[in-house]
């Protein structure tokens, strides 16, 4: 960071496919950070920190970030996962048993028109649960979707996989038809 050329998210997403080049290739990895050194470590030794008995109990840690499948990610969306991402493979590297888990956000309700939809087919849909509304056709690869949350929620699960991360991925809905969450809603109400 310390030219500041570049955004801190930019130059992260950077880092981040330098350490995947880097691993798949089986080479040494120079890490040349002015500035975020701190940023790489810090999330992973607070949760060392805070965690220390369960670890120390062999109790495997859980990584967990979510996205609302409402319409296509901003790239500025993957620093979230990434920043998880990496603290579940700093974790790993330290001998720290962790799950990384990536929730697909499909129960939320339709609240925006995304621009490059047909405002007069999706219109109806607004307020409704997202894993409910059909799939668009947009004319990609993923138009075989079952509804417009796995549409977009694939996509973006599959971009993460991409930059060598490899989350469990669940669906929210999973949780809230099940009844996993209702003692959990009671609560907060």
């Amino acid at each position: 960071y310390f030219y500041g050329l570049d955004k801190k998210e930019f130059q992260q997403m950077f880092f981040k496919n330098y350490l995947k080049l880097a691993k798949e290739n089986d080479l040494p990895l120079i890490i040349h950070a002015r500035d975020a050194f701190d940023d790489i470590f810090k999330i992973a030794d607070e949760i060392e920190n805070r965690y220390k008995d369960d670890i120390r109990e062999k109790k495997p840690l859980v990584i967990r970030d979510e996205k609302t499948a409402s319409g296509r990610v901003h790239v500025g969306s993957l620093r979230s996962a990434s920043l998880h991402g990496l603290v579940s493979e700093i974790l790993t590297e330290r001998g720290i048993a962790n799950t990384f888990y990536f929730e697909i956000n499909d129960f939320d309700p339709m609240d925006g028109m995304p621009v490059y939809l047909d405002e007069k087919t999706y219109r109806p849909f607004m307020g409704k649960p997202l894993y409910t509304i059909p799939a668009p056709s947009l004319g990609e690869a993923n138009g075989n979707a079952e509804n417009f949350a796995e549409y977009f929620g694939v996509e973006y699960a599959d971009i993460i996989k991409e930059i060598g991360f490899d989350p469990k991925i669940y669906r929210g809905r999973e949780l809230y038809i099940s009844g996993k969450m209702n003692e959990v809603i009671r609560d907060a109400l």
